[in-house]
């Protein structure tokens, strides 16, 4: 037994090993702490980070090298921002906070337009807090605004015909719009008051509106899709089928889903990210919130645990969530460095070493065996 036992933890070991690629933390705006959204096909992220007071959040750019940080600004009146997603354009959104607490949707123009700061959540008249979650190469944002009384519902805005609510939630009490892709298919969520979220797809008509399909497993279930590549392919988490909690999943249309799982530990998971490979990245954590989170990549029917590829001297003790992806598989999220602090990080061209799955299911299964 005590032979097996060793055997099985120098595979997993040799797993381990094999599959150490580079873990780059990203720098600040000069306080401790910074944190990675999204990234796009040049390479460029965005994010947020403290500046040297200590208390300010900013919106923040990386780019060329991890330590390549830029103050994206606030829209006017504001104090803090962050930045959700970046397009091959360099147009960035997400949102400004204010002191009073109301976040209203923002807006970074990059190319042709050049730098600036478009306040989407005044322009389209929002009432109260607003927030841009996506954005396309056609500098199409899609995000969640009230742009009449009520809950919050998914907008979608454009420079010809500014904002207005699209998607399943305009159907529905509320919603978000949270994934668009380059053909203009919108992903989202939209809820009744005191029901679960249902997911949904909703494809553009040739009259400027949107064809509106509900893709949630049918039941009293959570589901919510997150994101959706050039292919269509959906991913973001649901509850059917779970004991507990929830689970990541991709959602196949007309209520079927696949579930992803989750990592060792941990019941939860959501995927958050998916590139046009279909390599898809999230993060996992217990219903108890004793253990610490996971970050992770799904690939080919097998997910990751990405604190198996930190090499040593990194600067991380544990890769808390994966939140953007790209189609070269850099990937990006925010983890705990080794002196507490919390600091984004990107993982370039994360590919599996070759062999390293065999000798961790062989480990698994000598371990398996060795506990019947």
């Amino acid at each position: 037994m005590s032979r097996i036992r060793i055997t099985a933890g120098c595979l997993l070991a040799l797993a381990s090993a094999a599959n150490a690629q580079t873990v780059e933390s990203l720098t600040s705006l000069g306080g401790q702490g910074s944190i990675a959204w999204g990234i796009n096909d040049k390479g460029d992220i965005v994010g947020e980070s403290l500046l040297a007071d200590g208390t300010t959040v900013r919106a923040t750019h990386w780019w060329g090298s991890a330590n390549n940080a830029r103050d994206l600004g606030v829209a006017a009146g504001a104090v803090h921002s962050t930045a959700y997603a970046i397009n091959d354009r360099g147009s960035v959104v997400g949102y400004s906070e204010f002191d009073t607490g109301r976040r209203t949707a923002t807006m970074w123009p990059g190319t042709p337009r050049g730098l600036g700061v478009v306040d989407l959540g005044a322009q389209m008249g929002a009432i109260g807090s607003s927030v841009a979650w996506s954005i396309n190469n056609f500098d199409v944002v899609v995000g969640q605004a009230s742009l009449s009384p009520g809950f919050a519902k998914g907008f979608v805005w454009d420079d010809a015909n500014g904002g207005r609510i699209a998607g399943m939630s305009q159907l529905y009490q509320g919603g978000a719009n949270y994934g668009i892709n380059d053909s203009n298919v919108i992903v989202g969520s939209a809820f009744f008051f005191g029901d679960p979220d249902d997911a949904f797809m909703s494809r553009p008509n040739d009259d400027g509106t949107w064809g509106d399909s509900d893709i949630a497993p049918p039941g009293y279930n959570l589901s919510i899709a997150k994101d959706i590549n050039n292919l269509d392919m959906v991913v973001g988490f649901t509850s059917a089928g779970v004991d507990v909690g929830w689970q990541a999943a991709i959602f196949e249309g007309r209520g079927a889903v696949t579930l992803l799982g989750t990592l060792e530990g941990l019941e939860n998971s959501e995927a958050v990210a998916v590139n046009d490979h279909g390599l898809i990245v999230g993060h996992a954590w217990d219903n108890d919130f004793k253990l610490e989170a996971g970050a992770w990549a799904w690939m080919d029917g097998t997910m990751y645990d990405l604190n198996n590829f930190i090499d040593e001297g990194a600067g991380f003790s544990r890769l808390l969530a994966a939140t953007g992806v790209n189609n070269s598989g850099d990937i990006v999220g925010y983890g705990f460095l080794t002196d507490g602090s919390i600091s984004g990080f990107v993982i370039r061209g994360f590919v599996p070493a070759p062999g390293s799955v065999g000798l961790l299911a062989m480990g698994l299964g000598m371990a398996a065996r060795r506990r019947r």
